[in-house]
């Protein structure tokens, strides 16, 4: 039996809420963007698409699953002539890796799913199995993962892919409303690090007046600005601070995802406020910020 290793996908989902009867909360209209992952570091995956008839056949059978159950679609295509057109890519970057991220950051998407399909043929038949993964864009924390397989066949891919999908799309996507819902109550949480830039003349013991401290002042805007005052603080060194647990809003005041550069943007306006100075630095879903 011959093996071929197509391609990873990466399915992006901005998801839009509603709250009924006070305490239920559901997911509405997902956007869903499929994204080819390619293998190869030089590839670029709009030329993965375009070159492998098997990836776009795959890629349309997921798109047509997710669609049936009520995901709107944003168009690959069109979105990476989108960004290009506005210079929204970086200068500098290069390989797959960098157009992905750049991708997935700016689709607005709150999930991002890998597929990895194997595709499998032989004398006896034929085979779609399908790697699903799915994670959260802003802390990449992963929240599903399931294996769907066709089954052996005389089919066509598109056919087989669309069987191998519809076993599990109806309990993936539920697993992925309920995060979701979830995270709509109790927000959405990322992690905070703050330390000192060398030569700062600060640092976590400093002086600030009235008797507290820089680590004090800072730990009261923390507890204030948390969603539902709801955050922990992992521990306090000479040299800094961590809360491994900060709660923001799903969705902020003005009805739009918040999204982690919210949080950064509030940090240094209230650095400001006290006088002293930083920057931020987001990876993931961790801001760190270094006072100078």
């Amino acid at each position: 039996m011959e093996f071929k290793r197509l391609a990873t996908f990466v399915v992006g989902i901005t998801v839009a809420y509603c709250i009924c009867a006070q305490t239920q909360v559901n997911i509405v209209q997902p956007k869903i963007m499929v994204l080819p992952k390619t293998i190869n570091e030089d590839d670029n995956p709009i030329e993965v698409l375009n070159r492998d008839p098997n990836v776009r056949i795959i890629v349309t059978s997921i798109k047509n699953a997710f669609q049936k159950r009520g995901a709107d679609i944003v168009d690959i295509e069109a979105k990476m002539n989108n960004v290009r057109k506005n210079s929204v890519f970086q200068e500098g970057t290069t390989g797959q890796e960098d157009i992905k991220k750049q991708l997935i950051d700016r689709s607005g998407a709150d999930i991002y799913v890998e597929v990895e399909p194997i595709v499998s043929q032989s004398n006896s038949g034929n085979c779609v199995k399908l790697n699903i993964q799915a994670y959260d864009v802003s802390t990449a924390a992963s929240l599903a993962a399931v294996t769907a397989n066709s089954g052996v066949f005389y089919g066509e891919i598109g056919t087989l892919s669309m069987r191998a999908i519809n076993k599990v799309a109806d309990d993936f996507l539920n697993t992925i409303q309920s995060y979701m819902n979830r995270m709509y109550v109790e927000g959405r949480s990322y992690v905070v690090k703050f330390s000192f830039d060398y030569g700062s003349l600060y640092d976590i013991d400093y002086d600030m007046g009235n008797g507290e401290l820089l680590s004090d002042v800072i730990n009261d805007w923390m507890e204030d600005h948390a969603y539902k005052n709801n955050c922990h603080l992992e521990g306090t060194t000479s040299t800094g601070m961590t809360y491994d647990d900060f709660k923001v809003p799903l969705i902020g005041d003005d009805g739009r995802n918040y999204k982690i550069n919210y949080l950064s943007r509030e940090i240094r306006r209230f650095f400001s406020s006290i006088g002293l100075q930083c920057k931020t630095d987001i990876q993931g879903g961790v801001i760190y910020v270094k006072i100078l």
